[in-house]
């Protein structure tokens, strides 16, 4: 059971933060409303976010101490970002949606994989959830 909460928490955060988070970079030079822009970066980033969130709370449910340092969460949450990314291009692709030329999946999975290192960091370690014996 905690280890199924551990996921459904991380991709949770991965859901609510990483578009926004991605789609910031293009929210702000566009000629977007903020509005739009925010749903515009959900409806793009939603489903790669949640699927990062599903592989980083993977990840976090199978290691100890190791994601402790922030550089180490980074690292996983950019492959994380990077993997879902890809898969959420390639849906695209086989679909027949995607537009012609490699820009498209190229600003997806590099936004993806800044989203990703973003959340991770953001997102505290599982030491963080415990009490110390020293404080009730």
């Amino acid at each position: 059971m905690k280890r199924l909460r551990t996921i459904a928490g991380t991709t949770l955060f991965f859901g609510l933060v990483g578009p926004v988070a991605g789609g910031l970079i293009l929210i702000v030079p566009s000629e977007f409303g903020l509005i739009e822009g925010v749903v515009a970066s959900y409806l793009l980033g939603g489903t790669p976010a949640l699927l990062a969130g599903i592989a980083y709370g993977a990840v976090r449910v199978r290691t100890n101490d190791s994601l402790t340092r922030w550089y180490l969460r980074a690292l996983w949450g950019s492959i994380a970002g990077v993997f879902s990314s890809l898969l959420f291009c390639m849906g695209v692709f086989l679909s027949g949606t995607m537009p012609p030329g490699y820009g498209f999946s190229l600003t997806i999975t590099v936004l993806g994989a800044l989203a990703g290192a973003l959340c991770a960091v953001l997102l505290r370690p599982k030491e963080a959830h415990r009490c110390s014996p020293g404080i009730v």
